[in-house]
């Protein structure tokens, strides 16, 4: 709601969040200022990227180097299709992997499982089982802490790893339903035992 206001500021030559934070603070709002410095180094990204929409990236959209960027911004841009990301993505992550080895070497392997996971379902033959085995060795020996755990949880359920990359199924609307579930529970403090939840889950969905 405030972006306009932040627009505004930022073409008027303030280009300081915090300052622009305080001001925001006086006509309402209730935010932190790093949303703010967010914002705005999206539009100073803007400002130094002339190369924007050509398939020619730029370097320069990263004026601050990794620390500028959120990490759940950078995981979102792991995850995301490459489809789905622009020149601007791959720039982003290709910066911070030059400064950063380990993350390059991370980048990697997320990439690779994501491609193992995001085939056609029945094309995990032998040949995907075998391809998920080298990529389990290789995380297990790569130098990042968070990549090893991750890849020691997928060996205690290898199984199910191996499932999910071959059938057509998925256990996703049983997730959701056990989601439902615990957020209704939670809602009622402690007393929702097993009549209760009946009265409030499976009565209504006969009805």
């Amino acid at each position: 709601a405030f972006k306009p206001v932040i627009r505004s500021r930022w073409e008027q030559g303030c280009h300081n969040a915090t300052q622009i934070t305080r001001e925001l603070k006086e006509i309402g709002y209730t935010g932190g200022c790093s949303i703010v410095k967010e914002y705005v180094l999206t539009l100073r990204c803007a400002d130094r990227s002339p190369w924007e929409g050509t398939e020619e990236p730029s370097s320069s959209i990263v004026p601050r180097g990794p620390a500028a960027y959120a990490p759940r911004r950078i995981v979102a841009l792991v995850l995301r299709k490459p489809t789905e990301r622009n020149p601007k993505d791959e720039a982003v992550l290709n910066e911070i992997g030059g400064q950063c080895e380990p993350f390059q070497k991370s980048l990697s392997l997320a990439r690779g499982f994501l491609n193992m996971m995001r085939r056609p379902k029945g094309s995990a033959t032998k040949v995907g089982s075998d391809e998920l085995a080298a990529w389990l060795t290789e995380a297990e020996n790569c130098g990042t802490a968070e990549m090893r755990n991750f890849a020691k949880g997928l060996v205690s359920d290898r199984a199910a790893v191996e499932a999910a990359m071959a059938l057509p199924w998925s256990n996703g609307p049983v997730e959701g339903a056990i989601q439902r579930l615990k957020v209704i529970k939670r809602q009622m403090y402690g007393r929702a035992n097993f009549d209760l939840l009946r009265r409030r889950v499976l009565e209504p969905a006969q009805t």
